[in-house]
């Protein structure tokens, strides 16, 4: 995690792990992109998506760096304390990120102060899932910095703060890539309409893979023109906000050319979100070629070297932050994807443990896919006998894990279980001497090889018992 992305303190942890997700949520990216609108009332009871960063400028707010004078808690319910906390807090501007570009400046200046309402709690401005443990001081005492998205009433002269979870930023510091970031976001909601999709479309070409800032301008582009797109249904829209056709046509173009010619060095998370908006914006991408062949591409990459430990640690942060997307691919072109695993666990380029993880992902498709290849058995068959012979003790746990006597169900199968033609008990047999003679020589992994011998003692004793049934 690189500095920009440090400088945000996240007020709770993200619950955002389904594929199917909003493009606020798979925009995950620090909080100081993804702003999820909800009601206007000070009290949440759920979260709603927000319209995009580049709208909510449209629409007059402008964003400020403030320091933390003063935090003074109002009164709620004793009910409401386990859910939100509202306060009123001064803050001391520290710089002006994005002038508004609506209705006029924010008078606002360095060295001023603005009061502004906030709460704390899930689905609030600041986000916190513990809120009945939380105090302000914790996240509003003094001193502590915030970004903060604000619209000025000019009748009223006060400030209001847009609603949604997480909209007011905790930050450690104000750095360069947030003002630089906010900047460029400046710089194209200022431009008209027109002006506007052309710099969102020359920013996508341009994005460098890898670069947060980068990547957080190409989602906050991204999540416009989504926004954009959808508003050309919008029969009620005329004028300029209402794309034409070939716009959106144009738009998809665009989107179907960086993910085909830009993507080669995004990393995984990059290419999530990118994978999310062109399955929102163009019809034919979720099952296409071109989204298969990109993720191979990018699940399959060389594993660097390094000691056991590097590698371990990179075979599952591939796997926990990509192989979700797998998954998906196989059940939409189970056929091809099951052929591409196949020669990916035949290979031995990869380590032990990531080959696994592969077995894992064709032993699932091979009992919940009506249609099987007779090559995704057989393939499994030679490796599972191959890998119980040599597994270490965290392989072994997997493998284990993996056999069972009872049918794993499916909606979409038939109930298909796997059934080992190799002798499971005597390969199992031999691992759990093998386990036992490492357990007598380990130290700080002693517990964890315990666990593997237990897990191969029930296998070994439900294959027993189903021996003795027949």
């Amino acid at each position: 995690m690189n500095s920009f992305s440090r400088n945000v303190e996240h007020n709770g942890k993200a619950a955002l792990n389904s594929y199917y997700r909003t493009s606020a949520e798979i925009c995950q990216f620090l909080a100081l992109i993804v702003l999820l609108t909800i009601g206007q009332g000070a009290l949440y009871a759920a979260r709603v998506i927000p319209e995009p960063f580049l709208i909510q400028m449209e629409q007059g707010y402008g964003v400020i760096a403030a320091v933390v004078e003063k935090a003074t808690e109002l009164p709620v319910s004793e009910k409401e304390k386990n859910v939100v906390r509202v306060y009123d807090v001064r803050f001391r501007v520290e710089e002006i990120l994005a002038q508004s570009i609506v209705g006029g400046p924010l008078p606002a200046r360095k060295g001023s102060t603005i009061d502004l309402r906030l709460a704390v709690g899930y689905g609030s401005e600041i986000e916190n899932f513990c809120v009945f443990s939380t105090n302000g001081s914790e996240v509003l005492g003094e001193g502590k910095r915030y970004i903060l998205t604000v619209k000025y009433n000019k009748k009223n002269r006060t400030y209001e703060h847009a609603r949604g979870a997480s909209a007011a930023h905790g930050v450690t510091s104000f750095d360069p890539d947030v003002r630089r970031f906010y900047r460029k976001i400046h710089e194209i909601a200022d431009a008209p309409p027109d002006g506007r999709v052309k710099r969102c479309r020359q920013l996508l070409l341009e994005a460098t893979a890898g670069s947060s800032m980068e990547a957080a301008l190409r989602c906050a582009v991204l999540q416009w023109l989504l926004n954009r797109a959808e508003k050309s249904r919008d029969e009620g829209r005329v004028g300029p906000d209402r794309p034409t056709k070939s716009e959106v046509v144009e738009t998809r173009r665009l989107l179907m050319r960086v993910w085909t010619n830009s993507t080669a060095n995004y990393i995984i998370e990059d290419l999530i979100d990118l994978d999310y908006y062109c399955r929102a914006m163009v019809p034919s991408f979720d099952e296409s070629a071109e989204r298969r062949e990109v993720w191979l591409k990018h699940l399959f990459a060389p594993i660097p070297g390094g000691a056991p430990a590097d590698i371990r640690a990179r075979v599952h942060e591939r796997v926990d932050r990509g192989f979700f997307l797998l998954s998906d691919l196989a059940k939409k072109q189970p056929k091809l994807v099951g052929l591409y695993l196949v020669k990916e666990l035949n290979s031995n380029n990869w380590p032990m443990l990531f080959r696994i993880y592969i077995a894992m992902q064709l032993r699932r498709l091979y009992e919940f896919e009506t249609n099987v290849d007779p090559l995704w058995e057989g393939a499994l068959q030679t490796f599972y006998e191959k890998a119980i012979a040599v597994a270490d003790a965290e392989g072994l746990s997997s493998l284990a894990s993996a056999f069972s006597t009872k049918p794993h169900v499916s909606r979409r199968g038939k109930g298909r279980g796997f059934k080992a033609r190799f002798s499971l008990e005597e390969s199992l047999g031999k691992a759990l001497q093998r386990m036992r003679e490492e357990e007598r020589k380990a130290t700080a992994t002693r517990q964890f090889i315990k666990e593997t011998i237990r897990k191969i003692e029930e296998v070994l004793q439900d294959l027993k018992k189903a021996k003795e049934a027949k």
